[in-house]
């Protein structure tokens, strides 16, 4: 990818330079590359407990991870049919980036990459849907958890560390030599202190970054999720469990909204309808080769209110609802399968 990935966020950034200068100084500079065994045996652990070194390791195996998944999956022929039958490649980058902690500027381009391979898949399963959709809310929420934490340039806080670092050093090596300890845990604190912005100096932050690149997340959420909802297909084989299916998806969509990804009730509405015509048009394809009481059963729920996202509302006045819009479906449908059940229409 051209964008390198990085997994660090500044205070740990700031603790390990801390780390390792103390490390470097009291053996007289002599840095000690610690073996980090073989990949394979890399573990994740803890956000809290993770050493420097593992930390380091994860980094690189995530990026080497990223670029093999490119190269070998994403760029493969294969990966259309795989991705339409089976979520793991989609849900198990979603994992990676909460544990690897993902950058969200990488996140939003790992997110645009799935999304336009799967724009070349004609359908994908409904269990694929409900996979993707379950592991979203949680994975991503982090993201627009604090809309209050102000996004930096790396490399401007890159130069503020050094500047800082070189500086206590210079002017405050007496003190260092004295008592190593308290100057690092000094030292640290400042560190934090001025990565947090308490010391005033905001003066490099990426004006509205961390805004603009919330926004583009969402919308490139948003935007997976109508490709994904336009393709999604129920098993015909299945269809016991069609409805129950739907009703899954429907309220993954709405914890997309519980964990702040979606704030518009605009967007929300829009995946709902992108689920309604996609399931009326799944009514119509299959025409009414179903049961009689699989529609009745449709039909009772929608009527008594049990599918809580008809019962949302409209966004637009005068418009035809989504509940009538499904429930006039599910009537030629009903219709289709008892002319069937009477010879009076042929199942083709």
């Amino acid at each position: 990818m051209k964008r390198k990935i990085y997994c660090t966020v500044l205070i740990l950034a700031a603790t390990i330079t801390c780390q390792r200068i103390k490390a470097e100084i009291t053996r007289g500079f002599e840095f000690q590359t610690k073996q980090l065994g073989e990949e394979g045996q890399t573990q994740v652990v803890s956000r809290q407990n993770m050493p420097d070194t593992e930390m380091t390791a994860q980094t690189a195996c995530y990026n080497r991870k990223i670029i093999d998944y490119v190269k070998r999956i994403f760029n493969s022929d294969d990966a259309v049919p795989t991705i339409s039958q089976d979520s793991e490649c989609v849900v198990e980058f979603l994992r990676l980036n909460d544990e690897f902690f993902l950058d969200i500027e990488d996140c939003y381009s790992c997110m645009r990459l799935l999304n336009n391979k799967v724009k070349s898949c004609e359908i994908l399963d409904d269990q694929v849907i409900n996979e993707i959709f379950a592991a979203m809310p949680e994975r991503l929420g982090g993201y627009f958890q604090d809309t209050n934490t102000p996004y930096y340039s790396i490399d401007s806080l890159q130069t503020r560390m050094e500047k800082l670092l070189l500086s206590s050093f210079t002017n405050h090596f007496e003190k260092f030599q004295a008592s190593p300890d308290t100057f690092i845990h000094d030292l640290s604190k400042n560190l934090s202190q001025n990565a947090a912005g308490i010391d005033g100096e905001t003066e490099e932050l990426v004006a509205g970054g961390g805004t603009e690149w919330r926004e583009r997340l969402r919308i490139g959420i948003v935007r997976f999720s109508e490709t994904c909802l336009n393709r999604v297909m129920w098993n015909q084989t299945a269809y016991e469990g069609i409805w129950n299916s739907l009703m899954t998806t429907a309220n993954s969509i709405y914890q997309l909204a519980t964990y702040q990804i979606i704030t518009h009730m605009d967007d929300l509405d829009d995946l709902y309808w992108s689920l309604t015509h996609r399931f009326c048009f799944f009514l119509d394809l299959t025409k009414g080769m179903f049961p009689t009481s699989f529609y009745e059963i449709i039909e009772g729920d929608i009527i008594d209110g049990a599918a809580f996202f008809l019962e949302l509302g409209e966004q637009d006045e005068g418009i035809k609802s989504k509940k009538e819009f499904i429930l006039e479906a599910i009537m030629k449908a009903k219709a289709k399968s008892i002319g069937i059940d009477h010879g009076m229409v042929l199942n083709n």
